[in-house]
């Protein structure tokens, strides 16, 4: 297999590696330190000295030279919000970022918008939004900074190609860096940790090297080619490398390990991968090879001390070369994912060692002393370090539930942890449900979302299928639910009378009614391939919800109803044909949504749509009334940066509704890009940030400045509104965001 470094990246690094050195050689300089206002460059002629500028002439051997400011007053506290400490827009000059602190109550510390030959090197950046934000850019490094966010990401890149983002250290957020539609880049020597690590999809030309970033997934890469990931630590929780829909990758030299409720490496829906040198050590799965992985080679790893050491989905087997890998110490060598025995098809390793789950009949733990052996526990004493252990059944829930676990009482002071893994449950009868969760309280001192954090119940691992319920979570806290196979219920995953701090994540469910269906609050929902089902995932009256980073194909994407306070941010959601359903209908609708964010979503469809209904990418139905004044209150709801290409349906379709932000979005190929019913929402973030992007605006961009009359002076905003159905977007973009 190829490395990637292109010889036109290779280039622009030694291109960026100079600036980054000439840029300490200007004659100006400022002491560290010295305050300064937020700065905005909308051009190459905004490089001046008001605007932070200290030296240089914006040449390759003389790059413009900001440095040595502190923007912000060293504190978040309650100061209003800015948009950004620094903006660079629309240039092409050379420039460097340096020695630069931007520590405030801002939603983006750096932004980096359509802008080429950049360096932001050596700067510390600590604010609650997004760290840097780069989009539309090439020819750029971020090198050797120190970043932190509160809730957001911490380095976030679309649309971008030709950087390098290395040896900086990344802290806190959603995703330490998070990249789509980027290429021909390198992300190398990064450390720190968020709640996900590096997070990539619709990718090309890239290295992964050398970086340590702990987080519930270490690297994710989806929909992806010509990708090497090489000696890596991937210190996680549920993934340490994690690759789907991709071809012709390289993962090497990496370590992968001390992940006793996730996987290493887990491929999905990919093919021409080359996994080899690896070191995968107690993990639940060292490397699963899964829904359809194929054609791909798994060599010469040290695969020690997991659960099982190559776990192979049935759609996998005998479709990959498996050879010289070295094995010791696994409870199996290579099993299916459900575990109901171990497989040998395809692989030339002559160290399997063959098992099989045992029959067990319906589990039922009514109480703390329930967990005992002849209610299938394996191990464990409860205890946070040693937990109850109930593993490798086979279980017919025909007649009964598969497990129920139940009235564990309040644990604030005596708390109970169980791990179930490993199991497969099946139904004759589609009548019951595979795992049952009911009024079990998790610790008070529990912070879910921490990555030190430590669920009182982890189900994980397992295969479910052929019942009214895959699982059932009522009533109950601090709860895992990730690596589940379901297929073929009516309710997949079930969350229902306010159930709190869960966690799902990395389960693939197929062929049902309703993927996640949830009346609950303060959960997140995160890496989950949802396909063939009628809803992929339903919210109805739930409140603080995070869904990130799921892939659903299906008729009905998200369907908020009386939901509030919900983020739904880069999912990929594609229409397809669901359980009964097979005309798309929507990617997201939202009935009397509060305080929602739909962000950096990739919604599609090239499929027929079910007309009547008026089919949309994004749809917003009414904002509910205030319950003091009688009056319509406001959605409070933002949609952006979105692409939505959906066909034969409206783009975004807002019927009466108020308080809907809508900005930054990509609006491709939709048969209506828009509409608002009652023309009361917001189409742009005002200037200079912008609007939308709309791929049939014809208008020129020759002028700039809040009446778009400063000319000659383009700025990568049209000179004329877009009118759509009953409103306008007053600053379109002129390229996708």
């Amino acid at each position: 297999m190829q490395l990637i470094r292109q010889g036109r990246n290779l280039g622009v690094l030694a291109i960026l590696a100079a600036m980054s050195i000439l840029a300490f050689s200007g004659e100006a300089t400022v002491h560290a330190g010295s305050q300064h206002a937020p700065i905005l460059i909308t051009s190459d002629s905004g490089f001046t000295s008001d605007n932070g500028v200290v030296g240089g002439r914006g040449a390759s051997d003389d790059p413009y030279l900001i440095s040595g400011w502190d923007i912000g007053p060293g504190n978040w506290g309650n100061l209003p919000a800015w948009d950004y400490g620094i903006m660079i827009a629309n240039t092409t000059a050379y420039f460097t970022i340096s020695d630069v602190t931007v520590f405030c109550n801002c939603n983006n510390g750096i932004v980096l918008s359509q802008i080429e030959n950049g360096v932001v090197q050596d700067s510390q950046v600590s604010v609650p939004g997004v760290g840097v934000k780069v989009d539309t850019s090439d020819n750029f490094q971020i090198t050797g900074n120190s970043i932190a966010s509160g809730d957001s990401k911490v380095i976030s890149l679309t649309n971008s190609e030709s950087f390098d983002v290395s040896y900086n250290r990344l802290q806190g957020g959603e995703d330490a860096v998070v990249g789509s539609s980027v290429s021909d880049a390198s992300i190398v020597g990064n450390s720190g940790g968020a709640e996900g690590g590096i997070v990539l999809d619709n990718v090309s030309g890239l290295l992964i090297s050398q970086n340590n970033l702990s987080g519930h997934v270490s690297i994710a890469v989806l929909s992806c080619g010509n990708v090497t990931i090489d000696n890596n630590t991937a210190s996680a929780f549920d993934e340490g490398i994690a690759v789907s829909d991709c071809s012709n990758v390289l993962v090497s030299n990496n370590n992968a390990s001390n992940m006793p409720y996730g996987n290493g490496i887990s491929l999905g829906e990919s093919s021409s991968i080359e996994v080899t040198s690896n070191n995968l050590s107690k993990d639940t799965n060292g490397i699963v090879l899964g829904y359809y992985a194929t054609g791909n080679n798994v060599t010469n790893n040290a695969i020690t001390n997991n659960q099982c050491g190559i776990a192979i989905d049935p759609t996998a087997l005998g479709q990959n070369y498996i050879a010289n890998n070295a094995f010791q110490g696994n409870v199996n060598d290579t099993c299916d994912p459900d575990f109901s025995s171990a497989t040998t098809s395809g692989t030339s390793d002559s160290s399997v060692n063959p098992s099989t789950l045992k029959p067990h009949q319906p589990i039922l733990i009514d109480g703390l002393g329930g967990f005992t052996a002849s209610n299938g526990v394996t191990a464990g004493d409860g205890t946070s370090g040693n937990p109850f252990i109930i593993q490798r059944w086979s279980i017919d829930a025909s007649g009964a539930n598969g497990i129920e676990i139940r009235n564990l009482p309040n644990a604030w002071s005596t708390p109970v942890f169980f791990v179930v893994r490993n199991v497969f449950i099946h139904s004759e009868s589609n009548s019951s449900a595979d795992i049952v969760i009911d009024s079990v309280q998790g610790s008070q001192e529990a912070c879910f979302e921490c990555r030190n954090n430590i669920f009182n119940g982890v189900i994980a691992n397992s295969t479910l299928v052929d019942n009214a319920e895959g699982i059932v979570i009522s009533s109950s806290a601090n709860i895992e639910v990730s690596g589940l196979s379901i297929k073929n219920t009516n309710i997949a995953i079930d969350c229902t009378n306010y159930s709190q701090f869960l966690q799902i994540r990395t389960n693939i469910i197929s062929d049902s009614r309703y993927g996640v269906y949830m009346r609950c609050i303060i959960n997140d929902i995160f890496y989950n391939t949802i396909r063939d089902t009628d809803y992929g995932i339903m919210l109805v009256n739930s409140g603080s919800i995070d869904a990130e980073h799921n892939s659903i194909s299906t008729p009905r994407g998200f369907t908020l109803q009386g939901t509030g306070n919900v983020v739904m941010a880069s999912n990929q959601i594609s229409g397809g044909a669901g359980f009964t359903t097979q005309l798309f209908q929507y990617g997201i609708d939202m009935t009397v949504p509060q305080d929602v964010s739909v962000e950096d979503n990739l919604i599609t469809n090239t499929g027929p749509t079910q007309g009547q209904n008026g089919p949309a990418g994004v749809k917003v139905e009414g904002c509910g009334v205030d319950p003091v004044t009688g009056q319509p209150s406001s959605c409070n709801t933002v949609i952006v940066g979105n692409t939505i290409s959906v066909g034969n349906a409206t783009g975004v379709a807002l019927f009466p509704s108020s308080g809907v932000e809508v900005f930054h979005n990509n609006f491709m190929n939709n048969m209506i890009q828009a509409f608002d019913q009652s023309g009361l929402n917001t189409w742009d973030n005002g200037y200079p940030s912008g609007g939308n992007f709309w791929c049939d605006y014809t208008a020129v961009d020759n002028c700039s400045g809040p009446q778009q009359n400063i000319c000659p002076s383009p700025d990568g905003i049209g000179d004329t509104p877009y009118v759509f159905n009953y409103n306008q977007d007053n600053y379109p973009l002129t390229k996708p965001y």
